[in-house]
């Protein structure tokens, strides 16, 4: 499920670059291009929704299933799948507020409905990163001052990404180190043991 949560924000991008040059070229005429834009605002959300639905759906089954790398690696892809929507979607919102300045009324009620939207959407690209570090924390895998630091980053625009790039490298560190201190932690009788063995003639 984290592919198709990551195809549908690249999807989306495409979307807004798509409607912006259509309109840009005049294949959209002033008229309509209100009509074009709400429909794919309402439209691309419908599907984010269902799309989050089965990505909290399809994190639960996983940290049942103890997938933490998977999670881990989830939230990383979705995070920089990401990174072209937003920013264009950063730019419309831009030139939104740049309408209300000059056409205020329709400008306002878009700004007013997108910007709570596109944090959402963002929040719905961290569901991955929580369950990765509920994963982790059950897994011994990360300090509980970390995890708190990570929560916080998923919750704000950018750091959001950062927190998701540390939330895989400190999978990748702790699934390392795992082995090692396995064989640290070896009973003693074990060790002495193993240094026992006759040597092959």
């Amino acid at each position: 499920m984290r592919y198709a949560q990551a195809g549908l924000m690249i999807f989306g991008a495409l979307l807004w670059i798509g409607i912006i040059l259509a309109f840009f070229n005049g294949l959209i005429d002033r008229e309509h291009s209100q009509a074009v834009v709400y429909g794919t605002v309402i439209g691309w959300n419908i599907l984010l929704f269902v799309a989050t639905v089965l990505v909290i759906v399809d994190a639960v089954v996983k940290i049942r299933g103890r997938r933490t790398d998977q999670l881990s690696g989830g939230v990383m892809l979705v995070k920089l799948a990401a990174i072209p929507f937003f920013i264009i979607n950063f730019i419309v919102l831009a030139l939104v507020s740049i309408g209300t300045v000059v056409f205020v009324g329709t400008g306002i009620i878009v700004a007013a409905v997108t910007t709570p939207m596109t944090y959402v959407a963002m929040l719905s690209t961290s569901v991955y990163g929580w369950a990765a570090l509920i994963a982790q924390f059950r897994d011994r895998r990360i300090a509980g001052g970390r995890l708190a630091f990570y929560v916080v980053m998923l919750f704000v625009f950018v750091f959001d990404i950062v927190a998701g790039i540390l939330i895989y490298g400190q999978a990748r560190r702790s699934r390392v180190l795992a082995p090692t201190a396995g064989l640290a932690s070896a009973p003693a009788h074990e060790s002495i043991a193993a240094t026992h063995i006759a040597p092959p003639h």
